[in-house]
């Protein structure tokens, strides 16, 4: 007997056996590489829960592997690789940076206020250099990192909200198409009935932007991220009128469907006669009168040329839960939600005119839109004031490789374990044995992702 177990033990050692057990820790390495992305980044050291934590002026909480005599309270330059899903004793924060290497943070990689730059502000802006004396920036003009030519002082991207489904960025340099960059890309193309003059990318808010002209409109296939059902929802953009005052009916975004005698359903975000404005209503197969609408009270003096950060938030199912923002600030008055007006429909979206069951097309809108976003729940105001003061430095877009899912990490391992489960079987091996390689794979697993 005791023969026997040597014998099984021994044998896993051998032929393929062994060639399973180098995959099973060969995948384990793989799956950890796959969860990191590299990271570079200034911060403060603090006192967490039960370890020291870098606190990244990009927001986020990290664990770091070296801290190489640093302490807290000390301003570090952080290079390394960004794994969100590691293990750590330290009970909180959003990762950890893992075989990183940090430094005394220098005018070169942190954030300054501006006058001067004698005083940190995280938030306030980072060094791009302009080359020309006195050039574009709101502060810090000078050779302040001594690259021999003049800093501007720029503040950084902010991260996006959650929830968002949709991201049109019109950051393309030519059409004609206009891609989504989150999740499933509702990539719309250019339109330009009647007139035969396409959108125009030009220099916009953030990056490029979308100039229609008051005669294009860009057309988007119907999706299910652009249906909201039930659910709360918001949607924002940057706009710039090329007329003052904008007169007139000028939709922003339509997603609408001829219903029973020409009355649309679906929802539309506009500018009418110079008030920001709003219309939802359900389904025509539902009875009448579920209609969700808002507008600002008296026309704005909105100026030709300027940018505007424009949204609406719905949040269904109160007397004041929709709300329209302008420059983030809340337009009054506040709009009813509470009507159960599901605008679900089969019909596209439409960028910058109605929807084109109403011809001919009489309503465009005439200037440039930038940064359209659909969210499937309704922001809350803070963030919609942050992503105005975020200005030209916008929404921060992932740099970073995509990596497995946690959840995609889980099925693939399951799927690894029952393939050399069958083949241990198969291979008619000793329980010994087999115990012995589920072990390895498990711990293999394991430490991945503590690496």
């Amino acid at each position: 007997m005791r023969r026997k177990i040597i014998s099984s033990w021994e044998s896993v050692f051998t032929g393929k056996t062994t060639l399973a057990l180098v995959l099973v820790i060969f995948f384990g390495v793989l799956f950890s590489a796959s969860t990191a992305s590299s990271f570079e980044d200034c911060g403060t050291l603090i006192q967490g829960v039960e370890c020291v934590l870098f606190d990244s002026d990009n927001f986020g909480l990290y664990k770091l592997t070296n801290l190489d005599g640093f302490s807290v309270g000390d301003r570090v330059l952080v290079k390394g690789q960004l794994n969100p899903t590691c293990n750590t004793v330290c009970l909180q924060g959003d990762g950890c940076i893992e075989n990183n290497t940090i430094e005394v943070c220098t005018p070169q990689a942190c954030c300054f206020r501006g006058g001067g730059c004698a005083m940190m502000d995280p938030l306030s802006c980072i060094y791009q250099a302009t080359g020309t004396p006195g050039g574009p920036g709101t502060a810090c003009l000078g050779d302040i990192n001594g690259d021999g030519t003049d800093d501007a002082c720029l503040r950084p991207c902010m991260p996006a909200p959650s929830g968002m489904v949709a991201w049109w960025p019109f950051d393309e340099t030519a059409g004609p198409v206009a891609n989504d960059v989150v999740l499933y890309n509702n990539a719309g193309t250019y339109m330009a009935p009647p007139f035969n003059q396409l959108p125009v990318p030009e220099p916009g808010k953030v990056h490029n932007a979308l100039c229609l002209g008051g005669h294009s409109f860009v057309q988007v296939p119907d999706h299910g991220e652009l249906n909201f059902g039930l659910g709360d929802f918001s949607i924002d953009a940057w706009i710039k009128f090329s007329a003052q005052p904008p007169l007139g009916f000028m939709p922003i975004v339509d997603k609408r469907c001829p219903g029973a005698v020409d009355i649309p359903y679906g929802y539309i975000f506009y500018v009418n006669d110079g008030k920001l404005s709003f219309f939802m209503s359900n389904d025509p197969a539902f009875p009448p009168g579920q209609v969700i609408q808002g507008e600002e009270t008296g026309p704005f003096t909105w100026v030709a040329g300027t940018w505007y950060h424009v949204a609406v938030t719905v949040r269904r199912g109160s007397t004041t839960g929709g709300t329209l923002f302008r420059n983030g600030i809340p337009l009054f008055p506040f709009f009813d939600t509470t009507p159960p007006s599901n605008a679900d429909n089969p019909c596209d979206l439409i960028i910058a005119s109605h929807n084109q069951f109403r011809l001919p097309v009489t309503a465009f809108f005439n200037g440039c839109i930038d940064e359209l976003e659909i969210f499937k729940r309704a922001l809350l105001q803070s963030e919609i004031q942050d992503i105005f003061n975020a200005g030209s430095a916008g929404k921060c877009k992932s740099k970073s490789i995509p990596t497995l899912s946690q959840w995609g990490l889980i099925i693939f391992g399951l799927l690894l374990f029952g393939t050399i489960v069958w083949y241990l079987r198969r291979r008619k091996l000793a329980p010994a044995t087999i115990s012995l390689f589920l072990l390895v794979f498990a711990l293999s697993f394991y430490f991945s992702s503590t690496l």
